[in-house]
């Protein structure tokens, strides 16, 4: 009973200290000039806030649990943590992984290394002049890993200057078609592995050109183009006379395809170039150098 009480009671008392502040102020009461009465305004202040310092409730309206308001602390901690913990130990097994399973990155790198030492003897046969042994390991060497640039480079290099080398068709087992065939192929995989080198481009364009056909002339021009570009536009050409040769060759070579689709201004123009260039070849001056000047001066004289 006496529970029930007092609760009104304290509000018959809130409600009083309401009324008395506000009649207060209507009547402008000098309360604030007096000591004591200011000391009593502020008491029924503090009655008039202390219901919401003793239970957070505004008659029935506004009632605020503190207990329940704690449970549900508890509960939000206790979530948090759990998902906290469910983290780590997915973080923990992400990081276990990798380790029980294989690795797709080293089976590749195996492919790669493989590739790298099938090339690597390729090349050493190169250099000893043993082409068809050569040419054989640079073909394990694209089979293992047909995004080996140097591999295709190669392949495409030597299948078209096989010629050069003197080695008879019936050793080789495939006509100068073929060859020029498997010239412009593996040249044209080397250009799409890597595309900022000169060499290959002027490789496919000098294979194609030597095709014959129209269209694969035109091909072959653009290809020289791309090449001549890039050594015309590295400033270490003019130091370099090996790079200065090949950018020479590589007019020449235009001036001859320009001359086989019967573009005759563009074929006398490329072997002019090719003959400037040629003579302004730094030093020292390699070997073939004469030989490619003769043979632009040669197919200009026989234009004019």
């Amino acid at each position: 009973m006496s529970e029930f009480k007092r609760p009104i009671l304290f509000y018959i008392i809130w409600i009083l200290s309401i009324l008395i502040i506000i009649a207060t102020l209507i009547s402008k009461c000098e309360v604030i000039e007096d000591n004591r009465r200011f000391i009593l305004l502020l008491l029924l202040i503090g009655i008039l806030f202390l219901p919401f310092l003793s239970s957070l409730s505004i008659g029935n309206l506004f009632r605020i649990d503190l207990r329940k308001i704690g449970e549900s602390i508890d509960k939000l901690r206790e979530t948090v943590l759990n998902v906290l913990q469910s983290n780590v130990q997915n973080k923990q097994e992400v990081n276990i992984f990798p380790l029980k399973t294989p690795d797709d990155r080293s089976e590749q790198i195996r492919i790669e290394l493989r590739s790298q030492r099938y090339a690597e003897q390729a090349y050493s046969l190169f250099k000893q002049g043993r082409i068809l042994e050569s040419i054989e390991f640079y073909h394990k060497s694209f089979e293992w890993d047909n995004n080996n640039w140097v591999a295709a480079f190669f392949l495409g290099f030597l299948y078209l200057s096989l010629n050069d080398y003197k080695i008879p068709d019936e050793k080789l087992g495939i006509d100068k078609l073929e060859r020029l065939s498997r010239s412009v192929f593996y040249s044209s995989i080397a250009t799409i592995n890597d595309p900022n080198h000169y060499m290959q481009f002027m490789n496919l364009g000098i294979a194609q050109g030597h095709w014959g056909e129209s269209r694969m002339l035109t091909l072959a021009l653009r290809n020289l183009e791309k090449a001549y570009n890039m050594l015309d536009y590295d400033p270490n050409v003019k130091n370099a006379p090996k790079l200065f040769l090949n950018k020479g060759k590589c007019r020449s070579f235009m001036g001859e395809f320009s001359e086989s689709l019967g573009d005759k201004d563009n074929a006398r123009r490329y072997r002019k170039e090719a003959i400037d260039i040629l003579k302004s070849c730094p030093q020292p001056v390699p070997k073939d150098r004469d030989r490619w000047l003769k043979q632009a001066e040669d197919a200009l004289q026989r234009l004019t």
